[in-house]
């Protein structure tokens, strides 16, 4: 058989799944077992792609739903510390993050790369880029495996039968729906997930459209559909924006099945700077995207540039900060003397609260940024050119940041290099 299962609809086993199918399952109660018919059967062993085929794979454009059915209340207890302006470890030692939540600890079989982070109802949802996992920390402050099993491939099954290639973004919409992206097999995968008295099933399908091809079509692939995808985020009206490395912005609407580019250049093919309405604006490799829902507007770690970046509903992209091409430190207020504005260092992973705060993990300083509304920019936590965590009070020292989420108003979660899950409170 082909290396790809079709995705469990909830009602008759495998086949076609939509939106609507999942909200139905995500909305069943989850005291009442699924009946027999329901379950997903047994899959046969998917046939493994070798890892010289991983740049070549299909374009599945794909979502990925995970349903919070039994989110409780409880907070992150076991790890958080709620003393301000602290740096503390909420998971995970030196170049490891083990699956502590069976009596025995499995550790990954790769040095995780922990590339995106978002947290809902008291859990963190986590993607292990390097072993192709996707991993939660339970409000009791346990790491466990959700789906994958340290292999590259493209398989859609349950739990750990699933497999993904080099998951790298993750999100959530305001329905507890979880979509993650995923650049090895160039798409958004979805996952169902309901927890039941004694089972759990996990479902992991396909439902993004997008081209068959592959990446190295070029330009006629990228005008259709993601070709690498990294970060990705919703509004309030379910569009879901995805970043491409390649410097392209996606919109996604589910109710119309449509995808548009808002921002770059499909035609261009390499990275720039320039800033400009649509087409007319270039990204260099930018790694995270976030969105101020109080206006509307997207904000982009142009990582290559190093610079952030800001994307208007109308799709004008303006450089908010930092300067192209100039790796630095600096902090300071935004203004338009290129001379003493801020500077950043390959920024990754980005976050906003509530007020508009924009928190920008700098990977290249090993800090944690903050801009605020009226452009100031500062240093949260972490030390420049310093890059192993000491925690303690702020701003101590971390290893280099890869991405960022906000917990609350006052508190942040980092993933850093050394497979460390940070918590920082002001």
């Amino acid at each position: 058989m082909s290396g790809k299962a079709p995705a469990f609809n909830g009602k008759s086993g495998y086949g076609a799944i939509s939106r609507k199918n999942i909200e139905q399952l995500a909305g069943s109660s989850h005291s009442k077992k699924l009946p027999i018919r329901n379950r997903p059967v047994k899959q046969e062993e998917p046939t493994m792609r070798p890892r010289s085929m991983q740049c070549s794979l299909p374009f599945f454009r794909t979502c990925l739903f995970l349903f919070l059915a039994c989110a409780g209340s409880g907070t992150i207890s076991a790890q958080v510390v709620d003393t301000p302006r602290t740096l503390y470890k909420i998971a995970g030692d030196a170049l490891s993050l083990p699956d502590t939540s069976s009596r025995v600890v499995q550790r990954p079989l790769s040095v995780p790369e922990l590339s995106g982070i978002v947290w809902r109802n008291d859990r963190l949802w986590i993607v292990d880029y390097n072993n192709h996992i996707v991993r939660q920390i339970q409000p009791d402050g346990q790491v466990k495996t959700l789906a994958g099993r340290g292999i590259c491939g493209n398989y859609d099954s349950v739990g750990k039968s699933a497999l993904f290639c080099f998951p790298q973004g993750v999100t959530i919409d305001s329905k507890n729906i979880i979509y993650i992206a995923e650049l090895g097999n160039a798409g958004v995968r979805y996952i169902v997930e309901n927890f039941l008295p004694k089972e759990t099933i996990t479902v992991v399908g396909t439902s993004l459209p997008g081209s068959k091809g592959l990446c190295e079509y070029g330009v006629s692939i990228r005008l259709k559909a993601p070709c690498a995808p990294v970060a990705i985020v919703f509004d309030e009206y379910a569009n879901l924006y995805i970043l491409d490395i390649s410097g392209l912005i996606y919109r996604f609407n589910d109710s119309t099945r449509t995808m548009q580019i808002i921002a770059g250049d499909a035609l261009i093919g390499y990275p720039g700077s320039t800033d400009g309405t649509g087409a007319d604006a270039m990204f260099n490799r930018p790694m995270g995207i976030a969105l101020d829902r109080r206006t509307g507007n997207l904000y982009v770690a142009d990582t290559g540039n190093h610079t952030m970046r800001k994307v208007t509903p109308e799709g004008v992209v303006t450089t908010l900060a930092g300067k192209a091409g100039e790796c630095g430190t600096a902090d300071g207020k935004i203004i338009a003397d290129p001379k003493i504005t801020a500077r950043f260092c390959g920024p990754r992973g980005i976050a906003i609260d509530k007020s508009g705060n924009i928190y920008v993990a700098d990977t290249g300083n090993s800090t944690v940024r903050k801009i605020t509304p009226d452009g100031l920019v500062s240093t949260v936590a972490g030390t420049p050119g310093i890059k192993q965590t000491v925690t303690g009070a702020l701003p101590g020292t971390i290893a280099p940041p890869l991405s960022i989420t906000m917990i609350d108003d006052n508190r942040l979660a980092v993933t850093t290099s050394n497979a460390e899950v940070l918590g920082i409170n002001f």
